[in-house]
């Protein structure tokens, strides 16, 4: 027969999270202003619950604290994902990115229907770039 837990009712537990973030390459001084070429964002997204959710919305914002005008924002969807899977969803169309001396970046994936714990589901950070 099926084996099924005793600690689950009916209804599954529903968690995704934001595990870790990471340019690619690396947002440095010479990557923005001597190289120039495409940077892209990598987000790392774990389903820590006990249902496959589908079509997960993942967003990401950079900013720049002394450029209130300037807002990156790109969205990307998550076809579907297993319990206890892991993906990495690369957001590659940031395009040029100005030089700033300071970044804000949020990551966010949207809760899914019946996700109570959402202390996870955003991570902010800021980013400072030191002259070599």
């Amino acid at each position: 027969g099926q084996f099924v837990s005793p600690l689950r009712g009916s209804e599954g537990l529903h968690n995704l999270a934001v595990m870790a973030v990471d340019f690619d390459p690396p947002l440095s001084y010479e990557q923005l202003i001597i190289r120039r070429q495409a940077i892209a964002l990598l987000v790392v997204v774990e389903n820590t619950g006990t249902e496959t959710e589908r079509d997960v919305m993942v967003r990401a914002q950079l900013s720049v604290p002394e450029d209130p005008e300037f807002v990156l924002e790109q969205e990307s969807v998550v076809a579907s994902i297993a319990p206890g899977e892991v993906q990495i969803v690369r957001f590659s169309r940031l395009g040029k990115i100005p030089f700033h001396r300071a970044y804000h970046l949020e990551v966010a994936v949207e809760p899914v229907d019946g996700e109570t714990d959402l202390s996870d589901n955003s991570k902010a950070f800021d980013i400072q770039i030191h002259q070599e």
